[in-house]
C-alpha cells in the first residue's frame, strides 16, 4: 500500500515467446513487401493469369459492343450483362445505349496509362 492508504495497481503481462512473434513479423512483413512491389510497379504480372488484347477489346468493342461482348472478353461480367440486357430486352431499340457506353471504354482503356482487366492484370497491345 502507498502512503495515503491508495492500494498500489499492479499490471499483469503475459510471457511471450519471441520465436512465435518474429515469425509472425516475418509473415506479415513478405505479405506487404510482395503487395507493395506489385503496387509499384504496375508492370509486374501473375503468371496464373493470360493478359488480354487490347486491340481484341477494341474491336469487340466497336463491332459488337452493344451487346457487351467487349466486356464479358476482360472480365467485367456485370457491365456487360448490364449491355447485354439493355440490348436484348428493349429487343434493339435502345442498343444506342450500350453502343455510345462502349465506344467510351474503349476510349477510357485506349487512354489509360495502365489498361487492366478485371483481375488486374496488365493488358498487352
Amino acid at each position: 500500500m502507498q502512503p495515503g492508504g491508495a492500494p498500489q495497481q499492479q499490471t499483469f503481462t503475459p510471457p511471450q515467446n519471441p520465436n512465435v512473434q518474429n515469425q509472425q513479423y516475418a509473415n506479415v512483413q513478405a505479405h506487404y513487401d510482395s503487395t507493395m512491389q506489385q503496387v509499384a510497379n504496375p508492370m509486374v504480372m501473375q503468371s496464373h493469369m493470360m493478359q488480354k488484347s487490347k486491340m481484341a477489346y477494341l474491336l469487340l468493342g466497336i463491332f459488337v459492343g452493344w451487346l457487351g461482348v467487349h466486356n464479358f472478353y476482360i472480365g467485367h461480367t456485370s457491365r456487360g450483362l448490364a449491355q447485354l440486357l439493355i440490348s436484348v430486352l428493349t429487343i434493339g431499340i435502345l442498343a444506342f445505349i450500350p453502343a455510345i457506353w462502349a465506344i467510351i471504354e474503349c476510349i477510357m482503356l485506349f487512354t489509360s496509362q495502365y489498361p487492366v482487366d478485371a483481375n488486374g492484370v496488365l493488358m498487352r497491345d
